[in-house]
């Protein structure tokens, strides 16, 4: 709903939140014109058109399943990075990470990262792990973590991440584009993804 603010439209749009997805099902099945990946496990909720695709988000892998409680998963083999979005999207709880498998598959080279400054101001530091409900008394909290203040309302929930565990998906991603060949830049504006060179914003249109 905020593309009218903006010049610019993406020709993909990425959802994989599932308690997001729920919550914008209404404003996701009115947006035309763009290619929308939706994971799989909403699919119920969406509307089915041409524009509409969906994916394979491997939940075994993600972060919400991760406890020290839980013998079924192995935390040596996380965090993962697919190499064919077609079979399965690992999951990090961060749908910068899908972005960036689906623009490997894509053959999308070089990649930026725009938009990400991996910064969750307080909320690692007063929540765990986890899908937090938004009160009066936290609302601030959450609003300092989004570009628009009116993206939240009292009564939604959002998750908050593992932080460590998102930051060694940017680092297996950059390693896994090393390897293949590829090129990742990061050209986001004070971000902090510092294990993947940086370069200017500006850069991009010169």
């Amino acid at each position: 709903k905020l593309f009218k603010d903006y010049s610019f439209r993406p020709d993909y749009l990425v959802f994989q939140d599932l308690l997001t997805i729920a919550k914008k099902t209404d404003e996701i099945n009115r947006i035309k014109g763009i290619k929308k990946l939706i994971a799989l496990q909403s699919s119920h909720l969406v509307k089915k058109d041409g524009d509409t695709l969906f994916f394979y988000l491997a939940d075994h892998l993600g972060w919400h399943e991760i406890s020290p409680d839980n013998k079924d998963i192995y935390p040596e083999y996380l965090p993962q990075f697919s190499n064919n979005f077609s079979a399965y999207a690992s999951n990090l709880g961060n749908v910068t990470h899908t972005a960036l498998q689906l623009a490997y598959f894509l053959g999308c080279d070089p990649i930026y990262i725009i938009g990400c400054d991996h910064s969750h101001g307080d909320l690692c530091k007063y929540f765990s792990p986890g899908h937090v409900k938004i009160t009066k008394d936290n609302l601030h909290l959450f609003q300092q973590n989004h570009f628009t203040k009116s993206y939240y309302k009292i009564g939604d929930y959002i998750g908050v991440p593992l932080y460590d565990l998102e930051t060694k998906g940017y680092e297996t991603a950059a390693n896994f584009l090393k390897i293949n060949n590829r090129k990742l830049f990061n050209a986001g504006l004070d971000s902090r993804i510092d294990c993947i060179e940086k370069v200017p914003f500006t850069s991009l249109f010169k």
